[in-house]
Parts: C-alpha cells; sequence; structure tokens
C-alpha cells in the first residue's frame, strides 16, 4: 500500500452498510499511510467491516480475487495493460474497477470499468451497476497459459539447440 494505489479512496467508494473491504498487501504499522487506511478501517462507519490480509501467496491471492464480488483499484496516475494488479484480477474473472488517463466506460470483455481519475462518483456508481458480474476465464486463461508454456518450449529448444530438453 502507497499513496500512489490511492487505497484510501476504497473508503468513499464502497458502501458500509452493504460492503466489506478487503485489503491484500504488507502493512507496516509504522508507515504513516498504512496507519490512515488502518484508521479508516477502525473508523465508527468502517468497524468490523474491513479485512486488512497483509502479504500473501500468489495461489492465495488468485483464490480471493476469483470470489470476491469487485476488485477496485483506483490508482492516483490510472491503470493499464501493463499494470500486474489489474492484469491478475481481469485474469479470475472479477469486476474490475480502475481509473484511467483515457477513460472508456465499461469494457464487456474484460469485465473492467475505466473511471477517471478520482471520480468516486463515477466509480461508486460503476460498482453499483456492475458489482458480482463475473467473467468466465476458465477455458480462456488455460488456454492462454498453454500457448504460453508452449512457446516458451519452443524458444528454449531454439536458444539451447535442440540439447538438454530430452
Amino acid at each position: 500500500m502507497h499513496p500512489d494505489k490511492r487505497v484510501e479512496l476504497l473508503f468513499s467508494i464502497a458502501n458500509p452498510l452493504t460492503d466489506i473491504i478487503v485489503i491484500v498487501g504488507e502493512f507496516d504499522p509504522n508507515n504513516s499511510y498504512h496507519q490512515k487506511i488502518y484508521d479508516f478501517a477502525n473508523s465508527c462507519e468502517w468497524s468490523n467491516k474491513v479485512q486488512i490480509l497483509g502479504f500473501l501467496a500468489e495461489e492465495k491471492v488468485a483464490q480471493i480475487l476469483a470470489i470476491v464480488d469487485a476488485v477496485i483499484l483506483p490508482f492516483a496516475s490510472g491503470g493499464g495493460a501493463w499494470n500486474t494488479s489489474l492484469q491478475a484480477a481481469s485474469q479470475q474473472g472479477s469486476f474490475v474497477i480502475t481509473t484511467a488517463q483515457n477513460p472508456i466506460g465499461y469494457d464487456h470483455d474484460s469485465n473492467i470499468y475505466y473511471s477517471h481519475i478520482d471520480d468516486v462518483s463515477e466509480m461508486k456508481l460503476a460498482l453499483e451497476k456492475w458489482c458480482g458480474t463475473k467473467k468466465n476465464v476458465s477455458n480462456e486463461v488455460a488456454g492462454d497459459w498453454n500457448l504460453i508454456a508452449q512457446q516458451h518450449l519452443l524458444l528454449y529448444a531454439a536458444l539451447l539447440n535442440g540439447r538438454g530438453l530430452d
């Protein structure tokens, strides 16, 4: 967690009457930004509705991303195809809200809503409208990973000139 990820906006985007916030990432009580998030989490409005899980193994993160109703990534400078957090959430089929320099709204194929940066109202509306939307990715992702693995094997075979692949 750091200011560029704008984690504090989760407490304005989500609804404390209906939502639970789960934060996955390193938590250091001596870090002033982390302490700010902790204070929001323990406010009267959000008490017992926020879980800060700390750092988790990739497999556990993938499991969490696959079962949540929405992933909100309100980056200060916008997200994009290069962002691994955004890609990981999308690959699990979860509905994702993120920010972008050039917002396009809801992209049905990726199940991602691209919002204007810092536009809490827009992100709240997107959460209300598409929360719980899932994209079936099991076959698509498996096929992508199989193709990637095959391409790696071909590359390694070419680099090794046929040596060591037996």
